[in-house]
């Protein structure tokens, strides 16, 4: 076939019929994978190939096949930024879609098992920054926050809460606030044996408890008035303990920093 000539429609049906089952050699594959290398489509061949894979659904075979081709490859910046701005304006595939609950029990199976892809990874102070910018002022709908209520509350969910609320705990990863400290040292003071970082039942991670059933928080002062959200979140998270039979103590960072007497008064009047 001659460089820059078409082939019929018919001529390529006739091709595409003679290859059908036709198994490939691992040598042949190589030269047609070299053959490609630095191959520079047109926008019109771009367009026409996109189309035809419209609706074309991908085989499980295929999709290993590509998934083992993509393991250990290094992208280039130049390559990010392309792939970056190609997704500029395109809708997800998930948009206004509904999955169903045997999809989301298959999505559920895949993730056993597997780290998150930024497990040990440490989020940069830029990149926090940004998350923050992008979050602001968003607000969801009541559908969203239904959902989101009806996903916190499965039981599956409760369990992985639970599993993270004591790996937190073990790693003590909070705790170290001055607030905290401050609180911890005033309990200590009053001769109670304070359990830092203290996981109650599956309700909540508390800065510290007292036996038999005190449960102790710091809030500072701007990370819990953030949001009407996160004073809801609290005041939900207060009445479920209060319910399951704790006294909640809990005291805000300005009263723990610079009125600790009455902070130590008040503590003293409740344990006693």
């Amino acid at each position: 076939m001659k460089k820059g000539s078409h082939q019929s429609e018919e001529a390529k049906r006739k091709v595409s019929a003679s290859l059908k089952g036709r198994k490939l050699t691992e040598e042949h594959k190589k030269n047609i994978s070299k053959g490609g290398m630095g191959r520079v489509f047109s926008e019109d061949t771009k367009i026409k190939i996109s189309k035809a894979n419209t609706g074309r659904k991908a085989t499980e075979i295929q999709n290993k096949r590509n998934s083992e081709a993509q393991k250990g490859k290094k992208l280039t910046e130049e390559h990010k930024r392309n792939i970056s701005k190609g997704e500029i304006g395109r809708l997800a595939w998930n948009k206004n879609k509904k999955l169903t609950e045997e999809h989301k029990i298959k999505i559920g199976k895949s993730s056993i098992g597997r780290p998150a892809w930024n497990k040990n990874q440490k989020t940069s102070d830029e990149i926090k920054k940004r998350i923050s910018k992008s979050m602001k002022g968003r607000k969801f709908s009541d559908e969203h926050r239904k959902n989101l209520s009806i996903a916190n509350n499965r039981p599956e969910r409760k369990t992985q809460h639970l599993e993270q609320l004591k790996n937190i705990a073990r790693a003590g990863r909070f705790g170290n606030t001055k607030p905290e400290r401050n609180l911890r040292t005033i309990v200590e003071s009053l001769g109670y044996e304070y359990d830092n970082q203290h996981v109650i039942s599956n309700i909540a991670l508390a800065d510290g408890f007292v036996k038999p059933n005190y449960a102790f928080f710091a809030d500072g002062d701007y990370y819990h008035t953030i949001s009407k959200n996160k004073i809801e979140k609290d005041a939900i998270q207060t009445k479920k303990l209060q319910d399951k039979g704790f006294v909640v103590l809990r005291f805000w960072e300005h009263e723990i920093n610079k009125e600790p007497e009455k902070v130590k008064e008040k503590i003293k009047q409740i344990l006693k």
